[in-house]
Order: C-alpha cells, then sequence, then structure tokens
C-alpha cells in the first residue's frame, strides 16, 4: 500500500492514477468522496479504485485486523511502556558517549566534587531539550534535567537554578514561582459532558494533542479544557500576553475576556508549535497585585486537533539576565545551559538563523562577565553560531540526549565519564 506524508496530497486524479492508497491524515480531503465523485465524471476507471481498496485489505490482513468486527479493535494490542535498569544504564551511556568537549581552558572541567555551590542557569537548564520536535518526538518514561542530574550526583551541595532569559516562538509560560500554588489547574472535558474526566497541575499551558495524551478524552476533535491560577506580577508596566492555538480559545483576566480565537481551525495543525497562528495584547499589571487568569479551549471540529499555549514577557525582561549573572556571581560555580529544542529543531520549517534562539547569547555574556570560569553547555542538535566562544572556559555540547541527559551532563561535568563525542560538521 502507498501512502501518502501527512497534508501532501493536493489532487483526487492525479493521485489515484499516479498509485496512492491512502490519503493521510484522515478524514481526507482528496481521496473518499471526492474519487466516488471522479469515478462517476468517468476521470478514474473503477478498477483502479477496486486495486486501491485491494491493496489496503491485503495491508489490513496481514496486521490481523480482519475479522467478524472488526471496529471492535479485539484484534489490538494495548499500548504499554517498558522500562528496565538495564535499558535506563544503556540510555545514559549512549548520551554521555554523544557529549562533545569543545573548548576546556585552564582545566575548568572536570568540576572539583567539593563545591558548596554551583548555580544552574538558562532556559534549557530544566527541563532542557531531550528531543527534536515533530516526527522526532518520542515521550520518554520521564526525564532528567541539568538540574536534575547534578543534584543527584551532588547531594551536599547547594544547587540554585534561574531560567535567566525566555527561550522559544512565543512569549515565555509565566513563570511558576509567579503562580499561587506554583503551577495551573488543569481540566478537561469531553464535549456535552458536564463533569471534567481529568484534573491536573502544570507548570505552564501548553497542551498539543501530540504531546502526552489526557486520560479520558474520548475524541480529541470533540473536548474541553480549561486552565485557572492566581498570578501575581514581580514588575509594573506592560504585560504583553500572547496566545498560540489550534481551536476556540479564550483568555480572562478577573473574569474578563482580554485574548481570543473565535473559530477551530479548518485544518489540522500538523507541527504544533512553530506552525501556529499567535494572538498578543498588552496588559497593564502591577507588582504584587495578584490577578485570576483563565485560558479556556474548545475544539468540535473534525480534523481539528487541539494545540494550545499561553505565556506573558514582562516590561522589563533584561531583569531576569541581571539577577541570573547576580546568582552566577555569588555561587562557587556556574553552569550556563542554552540551545534550541524542538520548537527550533523540527520539521516543516527551517530555522531562520543560525543563532541561539531569544537573548540567549546576551544571557551568556552577562555570566561570563560576572563568573569568568563558567561552563557553558549547549543543548543543541544543529551547529550555531557562538559569538562568545572565545572567552569562555569550557563547552559542553550535548545535542538532544534523551531521557537520561541530565545524568549524562553530569556525568561528564564530574569527570565520571569522558566526553567521548565528535562533531560531525565542522563549526
Amino acid at each position: 500500500a502507498v501512502i501518502s506524508d501527512w497534508l501532501t496530497t493536493h489532487d483526487t486524479v492525479t493521485a489515484a492514477l499516479g498509485g496512492l492508497d491512502l490519503e493521510m491524515p484522515g478524514p481526507g480531503s482528496w481521496l473518499g468522496p471526492p474519487l466516488a465523485e471522479a469515478v462517476e465524471r468517468g476521470e478514474v476507471p473503477a478498477e483502479v479504485v477496486d486495486e486501491m481498496a485491494t491493496r489496503l485489505l491485503r495491508l489490513i490482513d496481514r496486521a490481523g485486523l480482519l475479522g467478524p468486527d472488526p471496529s471492535s479493535g479485539a484484534h489490538e494490542l494495548p499500548e504499554r511502556s517498558d522500562e528496565s535498569p538495564e535499558r535506563t544504564a544503556i540510555a545514559r551511556r549512549v548520551a554521555t558517549e554523544s557529549i562533545v568537549l569543545l573548548r576546556n581552558e585552564r582545566r575548568t572541567l572536570p568540576l572539583p566534587l567539593d563545591l558548596a555551590s554551583i548555580a544552574v542557569i538558562g532556559p534549557a537548564a530544566h527541563p532542557g531539550f531531550a528531543l527534536g520536535g515533530g516526527s522526532a518526538l518520542v515521550h520518554p518514561h520521564r526525564l532528567i534535567s541539568p538540574v536534575d542530574g547534578l543534584r543527584t550526583a551532588l547531594p551536599e551541595t547547594a544547587i540554585s537554578t534561574a531560567r535567566g532569559c525566555p527561550h522559544g516562538r512565543f512569549a515565555p509560560p509565566i513563570r511558576p514561582d509567579l503562580l499561587t500554588d506554583g503551577g495551573w489547574l488543569a481540566e478537561f472535558w469531553n464535549n456535552g459532558e458536564s463533569e471534567p474526566v481529568h484534573i491536573a497541575t502544570y507548570d505552564a499551558v501548553k497542551y498539543s494533542y501530540f504531546g502526552t495524551k489526557v486520560p479520558g478524552i474520548a475524541d480529541p476533535c470533540q473536548m474541553r479544557a480549561r486552565y485557572t491560577a492566581s498570578f501575581t506580577p514581580d514588575q509594573t508596566g506592560p504585560w504583553r500576553l500572547v496566545l498560540a492555538c489550534a481551536g476556540t480559545v479564550a483568555v480572562r483576566l478577573d473574569g474578563e475576556q482580554v485574548l481570543g480565537h473565535d473559530s477551530d481551525t479548518p485544518k489540522m495543525q500538523i507541527i504544533a508549535g512553530p506552525t501556529l497562528a499567535s494572538y498578543d495584547t498588552t496588559i497593564e499589571l502591577t507588582a504584587g497585585h495578584a490577578v485570576a487568569v483563565e485560558v479556556e479551549l474548545s475544539v468540535a471540529t473534525p480534523g481539528c486537533l487541539p494545540n494550545l499555549y499561553f505565556g506573558a514577557t514582562a516590561p522589563d525582561p533584561a531583569a531576569e539576565i541581571r539577577a541570573a549573572a547576580e546568582l552566577a556571581a555569588g555561587a562557587d560555580r556556574a553552569i550556563v545551559v542554552v540551545g534550541t529544542g524542538p520548537e527550533f529543531e523540527s520539521e516543516g520549517f527551517d530555522r531562520p538563523s543560525m543563532e541561539l534562539p531569544g537573548d540567549q547569547n546576551a544571557l551568556v555574556e552577562a555570566v561570563i562577565a560576572a563568573a569568568p570560569d563558567a561552563v557553558i553547555v549547549v543543548n543543541a542538535a544543529a551547529p550555531l553560531e557562538l559569538p562568545w566562544a572565545d572567552r569562555a572556559a569550557a563547552i559542553v555540547w550535548t545535542w538532544f540526549g534523551g531521557q537520561e541527559m541530565g545524568h549524562a551532563m553530569a556525568d561528564v561535568r564530574l569527570g565520571v565519564c569522558d566526553p567521548g563525542g565528535r562533531l560531525p560538521t565542522t563549526f
């Protein structure tokens, strides 16, 4: 059976006559009813459709899904998630052996094991970028961040952390420390049901059908979600609120809608984050004055898979860089973790440049000025320009290291393992 890539079919007759058997994703826009109409008009012979159906039925039969009641799903095995200490050890070793040491002046690495304090700074410090986006995304059993790895390896060391600067195509998520109880209360419903099927607390308003599935949601095209939190700004002035979504969304502050999108996206969003339509507004907020924030998503259109992202940019973004530099200066050693992540290394688009996204270069410069022996870790899978490279004491390139990435980073920085990786490209 010949199957199209997603959303790459653009014509009925040429696709059928060219040998395509199945248009993805379903429901199709060019095969199905349009193909039946093409047969009635005499543009596609009925025998061609018979051959298409035969190949698909043969595939279904080979998969063992033909039976008295195929719709029952009785032949399908349930999803499962297997993990063992042996597999975890392999994942950790592979991640460790891939790490490349690009620079190590004044024997900066490995770090001493008796450090009293370490500051881990950067938008990739926690949770970090373990995987690429789109079809490169595989949901891990868990994710060991760079901060987690160091805390596990150095339980007696005081390890502090700061984001330092936002990361991403949209405004950054509101920092959890500015939210009452440190997160968002998220509730999910199936359309037509009054009681939520799942309730959880999340660090950020970020939901995608292509992410971890929400328990109890029967049909992703027929669902509703609501995120609520009490947000206490730490700066007075104009905050820029940004919404990106596929689906109908309303953002309310103290009950009043300030931002929204009022219709479902007609075409399925495939590469969720980078291709989502975005909307923004500016709201004057006062430091220390809490506001109730509610973000509500609803989807009721076949083919529209829900996606939702909400964030906010503070009036003075540079304040976060200054605070991170001060944190670095006050610690025995500083580590900066910067990178790209699945929003910038995915499918369906190219990176606009080879620069580190956002203000990450400014963050590195500020930390190096405050702590000259800082270790710079680059958590990216494609070459980047590093304008500060000749001034950094140590640079470590970690790629996208998978679920054991944080342990692997700690192993290399503490000298437990050798950074044995080599660059497959020159930069």
